[in-house]
């Protein structure tokens, strides 16, 4: 991987994960042996799991900021479109309060988290390719002494990830070209001393020294 700036590290990494998209897009015109759903699926990862992990603190706090940048209007078109069609339904409070931040967040999830399949999205074949794909996110609440199952549901179009992956990164580009909450180079220093410290340093951890003693 080429040079990139410590304070704007997640700003990077979207933007050059939409370059290659953009790439693979152009390549597969040429060459049906690229597979650019499959690139897609991966570029998910990185433009949704990385900066909402980063963020995920402020991840309410940065929606009302965030109304100003124009691809927070094309997701949220997005989000409209699929409500309109019947794709999209939650029964999570969060998501009418913060529509798009929120919509991110159980898109990351899908990613991450495991469900009945082994994960939380769903490709749908028709014809021996694939169209759609349902991404779902579900979590047990205790709302006053009694525990509900919340739940997330959508139902993307593949030329619709693309979009939404593409208006991600240069939100979260944008995001973080304005946060007041970049990472120093000095910060960025001392954690890699730390973890060098910590590797070099070869120790056991002490329960384990005891049962080894003890066989």
């Amino acid at each position: 991987m080429s040079e990139f700036s410590v304070e704007h590290f997640i700003s990077n990494i979207c933007l050059r994960t939409k370059k290659n998209l953009n790439y693979i897009d152009e390549t597969n015109q040429k060459d049906k042996s690229v597979y650019e759903l499959t690139q897609l699926i991966n570029s998910l990862f990185a433009l949704l799991i990385m900066p909402v992990e980063k963020y995920k603190s402020i991840n309410d706090g940065y929606e009302p900021n965030a109304k100003k940048y124009k691809e927070y209007k094309d997701i949220e078109s997005i989000i409209n479109e699929c409500k309109k069609n019947k794709f999209y339904r939650s029964t999570y409070t969060e998501d009418y309060k913060y529509p798009v931040t929120w919509f991110i967040r159980h898109i990351r999830n899908a990613l991450a988290h495991s469900g009945d399949q082994g994960i939380h999205f769903i490709p749908l074949q028709e014809k021996k390719d694939i169209k759609y794909i349902i991404f779902y996110d579900t979590q047990k609440k205790n709302l006053k002494g009694q525990e509900i199952e919340c739940f997330f549901c959508v139902k993307l179009s593949i030329i619709q990830i693309h979009n939404l992956a593409i208006k991600i990164s240069e939100l979260y580009a944008n995001i973080e070209n304005e946060s007041k909450n970049k990472i120093t180079e000095q910060l960025y220093n001392n954690e890699i001393d730390t973890l060098k410290r910590f590797l070099e340093s070869g120790e056991e951890p002490k329960d384990l020294k005891r049962n080894n003693k003890k066989k």
